[in-house]
C-alpha cells in the first residue's frame, strides 16, 4: 500500500511541475528590400505583447549589454504621434538586414541569438526610434540556411515593458 501512495505521490508531483515553454525557431515574415510584406506572414513575430520564459528573460541580463558593444539608434526626427512597429528586412537576408524600431520608449534592448541561445549581438539604445543595419558576414556569427531570432525590450520612464522577437532567415 505505502509503495501505492509512494507512486501516486511522485505522479501527482511531476506532473504538477509546469514544464517551461520552447521557442520555436521557424517561420519568418518576408519583406522585400525596402520593407515590404512579399509572402508569407508569421503571427508570433514583431509584436509587443511576449511573455517570455526564463530562458529568454536571462538574455537581458545587464551584463550581456556591458560585455558586448553598446550603440545609439540611428534616429530621424519623426512627430510623436507616430505609430509603433517594429521589422527586419530584407528577410530572407543575405550579407546584411535592417532592424527598424519605431516606439516612444526611453531605452530598447535587444538580442540577436542562434536556435540554441547562444547571443550572436546585443545592442542597447536610449530612445525608441531607430535603425540598425545587421552584417550577417562576420566569419561564425551567422550561417546560411539558419533562423536568428531578434528578442527586444521596450522600457519606459513609467515603468512599463514591452517584449517581443521576430525570426530572420539567412539565405546562402
Amino acid at each position: 500500500m505505502k509503495r501505492h501512495v509512494f507512486i501516486v505521490f511522485v505522479l501527482l508531483l511531476a506532473f504538477s511541475c509546469e514544464k517551461e515553454k520552447e521557442a520555436n525557431f521557424s517561420g519568418i515574415t518576408e519583406r522585400d528590400i525596402e520593407g515590404v510584406s512579399v509572402g508569407a506572414i508569421d503571427d508570433t513575430d514583431w509584436r509587443f505583447d511576449d511573455v517570455w520564459n526564463a530562458k529568454e528573460e536571462s538574455l537581458f541580463n545587464e551584463i550581456n549589454f556591458i560585455t558586448k558593444k553598446s550603440s545609439r539608434a540611428e534616429s530621424d526626427d519623426s512627430p510623436a504621434d507616430f505609430l509603433l512597429f517594429c521589422v527586419a528586412y530584407p528577410n530572407p537576408a543575405t550579407s546584411m538586414f535592417t532592424f527598424r524600431l519605431n516606439s516612444d520608449a526611453d531605452t530598447v534592448r535587444f538580442v540577436i541569438v542562434d536556435e540554441n541561445y547562444e547571443i550572436i549581438l546585443t545592442q542597447k539604445a536610449l530612445g525608441g526610434d531607430g535603425s540598425w543595419g545587421i552584417s550577417t558576414s562576420s566569419p561564425g556569427n551567422f550561417k546560411s540556411g539558419n533562423i536568428y531570432r531578434i528578442y527586444y525590450k521596450l522600457d519606459y520612464q513609467s515603468g512599463n515593458i514591452e517584449r517581443g522577437h521576430g525570426d530572420v532567415m539567412i539565405k546562402p
